[in-house]
């Protein structure tokens, strides 16, 4: 399943992230693949990564979170990514939630952790978070089904 989280203003700042997810019944890891765009460029990317059943339930539940209160937060256990979500510093309507999405420069590319990044934020409207959230939260009932 992939997953595409733009940016309000996608058109001007070319702001997006992509995470797609490899979900089989029963697994033990979902593997996953991450990139963040800025500009219309790709600046950072987790060519391959894997998130435990129970780290995929939380991912859709603190994105699940941020679309009904404006607050989630979520790092897998690696902590090669992660997803800061708050009210935007300057909304413009109410149903705004700003997205940080970091990826760890070292881990991302199978090294060891660095005190350097890339991080994109988005602003993105709280009714398609929670259709992307619900979406999570099934594939992860769908992986959790055993």
């Amino acid at each position: 399943m992939r997953y595409r989280l733009c940016d309000t203003a996608q058109d001007v700042s070319g702001i997006c992230v992509e995470l797609e997810l490899t979900v089989e019944p029963f697994a033990d890891e979902v593997p996953y693949a991450l990139s963040l765009h800025a500009g219309g460029l790709q600046v950072a990317q987790v060519e391959r990564g894997a998130l435990t059943p129970a780290e995929l339930f939380a991912l859709g539940h603190a994105l699940l979170d941020a679309a009904a209160d404006g607050f989630g937060h979520f790092v897998p256990a690696d902590e090669v990514f992660g997803l800061d979500l708050a009210p935007p510093s300057v909304p413009v309507a109410l149903h705004e939630v700003g997205v940080t999405v970091w990826v760890d420069a070292g881990r991302a590319a199978a090294t060891r952790a660095t005190r350097s990044g890339v991080a994109v934020q988005l602003v993105i409207d709280a009714p398609s978070l929670a259709m992307v959230a619900e979406s999570v939260c099934d594939d992860a009932a769908r992986v959790l089904s055993r």
